[in-house]
């Protein structure tokens, strides 16, 4: 019915009264045309044989916007597709923030998890990130700000176009946006802008790939300690192999789920294997929740050198490396046998710059509110008592010094 746009009419038929349990074919009609002719409009629904059940009664099993009202028929905006037609219910700014909202919900983990909603702070940003995870398109991408440009001109447009985001994206007022401001100036560009036109943003070389559960099957991992206890060593799941060694300058993408689960990813092979520009950590988990995203260094034999915390996706802190930490501890690994990497970003700025002495790092450990993190078998205090061990720890590196490592490499 969303498809093909027929409306489904609260009016069981102009000409008949309902007699509370259906109507016989010969007293009410299935389908009319509208007052226009090219509105369809379903009354009554057919069952068991020629008897006609009036769609009001189904109002309690069909989703809200399914059933039209009267007032609809005659304000539905009308959309178009090559030769295809079809109709839309004029809905509200609000309405459509509560459902963005309603999504936010719907992508979210337990607290303490990360996503892709709860990542961003502000609400354009939150919409930007679920609509790469609900793009009735195929998840596209280009760049992370598109969606977000978009939405902006969305909202801000006057009188509101009365469309759903993606309507109005796609098939609306959206649809050539930024190519028609490129050449008019309608209004002030924003940072971006030309990597968002829709060359660019609809091609399917941009998009995400989203991996299917046989796909991120291929990519699960065990880690197991060496036989002297003081490496630990990362190997694929379905055939056993060593995950291979990693470029000094590409550490392979890793996501780790709810579920406890590591997934790695060869990044640079991949690319070519899922005909896609660049795997994002989203794709890997197809935008579900996650206990922590960024990148591992494997050196020869699946050894792991370090494992960072940086996604533009999840935006893991400094929880989501103690969460780890203390993982690792519970297997009975040598936390000491890796690197644990952080960004610099992580702790309080002074005088302009980034502040990694130890004593800021244990002050971020203090100050975090750990009570927020309600995962099952991690414990608020014994995280508290974890992180003030790793971030002081001899093998706590930061990205800038990696960096330097890598162009000594």
């Amino acid at each position: 019915v969303r498809q093909k746009r027929i409306f489904l009419s609260r009016r069981s038929d102009p000409t008949s009264e309902d007699n509370g349990i259906g109507y016989r074919e010969a007293e009410a009609v299935f389908m009319t045309c509208g007052d226009n002719k090219h509105k369809p409009i379903a009354h009554n629904f057919p069952i068991n044989g020629n008897i006609l059940v009036p769609l009001k009664h189904l109002a309690a099993i069909l989703p809200d916007d399914i059933l039209w009202e009267d007032t609809d028929l005659k304000t539905a905006r009308t959309l178009k597709y090559k030769s295809t037609l079809w109709y839309t219910r004029p809905i509200t700014l609000k309405a459509e923030q509560e459902t963005f909202t309603q999504m936010f919900s719907q992508w979210q983990g337990p607290p303490g998890s990360l996503s892709l909603p709860d990542a961003p702070d502000e609400f354009e940003r939150k919409v930007a990130a679920v609509s790469e995870a609900v793009d009735p398109r195929g998840h596209r991408y280009r760049r992370q700000f598109c969606f977000k440009n978009y939405y902006v001109r969305y909202k801000d447009e006057e009188p509101f176009s009365g469309l759903h985001f993606f309507e109005w994206l796609d098939f609306g007022p959206g649809t050539f946006l930024l190519e028609e401001n490129e050449k008019r100036k309608m209004f002030d560009e924003m940072y971006g802008d030309d990597s968002c036109v829709k060359k660019w943003f609809n091609h399917p070389k941009f998009w995400v790939p989203y991996f299917t559960d046989e796909q991120r099957s291929e990519h699960e991992v065990s880690i197991a300690p060496s036989r002297d206890g003081k490496r630990l060593i990362m190997r694929y799941k379905h055939n056993d192999e060593y995950v291979p060694k990693s470029a000094a300058d590409e550490p392979h993408l890793y996501a780790w789920d709810l579920h406890e689960k590591f997934y790695v990813v060869d990044d640079m092979y991949d690319r070519k294997k899922y005909g896609a520009d660049e795997i994002k950590h989203s794709s890997i988990v197809a935008g579900r929740p996650v206990l922590a995203a960024g990148e591992v260094h494997v050196g020869h034999d699946g050894v792991i050198w370090g494992i960072n915390f940086n996604s533009g996706h999840y935006y893991p802190d400094i929880h989501s490396i103690s969460i780890m930490y203390q993982w690792m501890k519970n297997q009975g690994f040598d936390t000491s046998a890796l690197h644990w990497i952080a960004r610099e970003e992580f702790f309080e700025y002074k005088g302009g710059q980034d502040d990694t002495s130890p004593e800021s790092r244990i002050a971020e450990c203090n100050n975090f509110d750990w009570d927020s993190v309600m995962l099952p078998g991690y414990d608020s205090k014994q995280l508290h008592r974890v992180c003030t061990e790793v971030t002081v720890s001899p093998s706590w590196k930061f990205c800038g010094e990696v960096a330097k490592r890598r162009k000594r490499l």
